[in-house]
């Protein structure tokens, strides 16, 4: 794979794991979540503007997560694309399994992308072997 592939691909997954981030704030105070109509891929061109688009959302996650009527959580919420269903669950179920493990699969991967550009991997659940 070519450096410039590497760090696109970086790049992508990079989007990917801020805009799962939003999805809080974005897909959880809706009963359906279709991607059909309610995705936006995130567009950005900037390293800053990316960041400022994770510390808003940020912001916005945490008023969703106080403002979230507690009987809420255990709402059913469905993740769907057109009329295929992809899944329905709790809208905390969806946080933990649609949100939370993705999030965790992606970040998983870019520190396989860091360790392809020779960039130190940064420790995730504690010190990594590059501090």
């Amino acid at each position: 794979m070519a450096s410039t592939r590497k760090i696109d691909e970086f790049r992508r997954i990079g989007r990917h794991v801020v805009e799962l981030h939003n999805w809080v704030s974005k897909a959880i105070p809706k009963d359906v979540f279709d991607f059909k109509t309610d995705y936006q891929p995130l567009k950005i061109n900037s390293i800053d503007e990316l960041k400022d688009i994770l510390i808003k959302g940020l912001i916005a996650n945490k008023e969703t997560i106080e403002q979230l009527p507690e009987e809420d959580w255990l709402k059913e919420w469905v993740l769907k694309s057109g009329d295929w269903e992809m899944a329905r669950l709790p809208k905390a179920g969806a946080v933990r399994y649609i949100i939370t493990n993705h999030l965790i699969h992606h970040r998983g991967q870019l520190t396989v992308y860091l360790r392809l550009l020779n960039i130190p991997v940064p420790g995730l659940y504690g010190p990594s072997a590059d501090e």
